[in-house]
């Protein structure tokens, strides 16, 4: 369940924050949300389906494109975490 509860720190975190995030960004975060959303219902139904154990495996079907994991929006969103690490503390105020 660890995989779960870090995907859903994930997605509460880029609810949360998402509007502070550059433009060229929401889109990114719209897509990981997607994502994030198709993860935990199919993740649930298998849970309601087939109690499973906490060490059972959980495999992610993709049912088509538009639940892919976003690999490019999250390479982006992980390079302007980085950027903003490197810059000196201050106040984050939103547009």
């Amino acid at each position: 369940m660890a995989l779960k509860k870090a995907n859903r720190r994930i997605q509460k975190h880029i609810l949360k924050h998402g509007s502070i995030v550059p433009k060229d960004l929401v889109e990114d975060c719209q897509m990981m949300v997607n994502h994030y959303d198709i993860w935990f219902t199919q993740f649930n139904l298998h849970k309601k389906k087939l109690k499973p154990d906490a060490n059972d495996l959980f495999v992610f079907e993709q049912a088509d494109s538009q639940c892919a994991f976003p690999v490019e929006a999250e390479k982006r969103l992980k390079q302007y975490y980085l950027e903003i690490k490197q810059e000196p503390e201050q106040e984050m105020v939103a547009p």
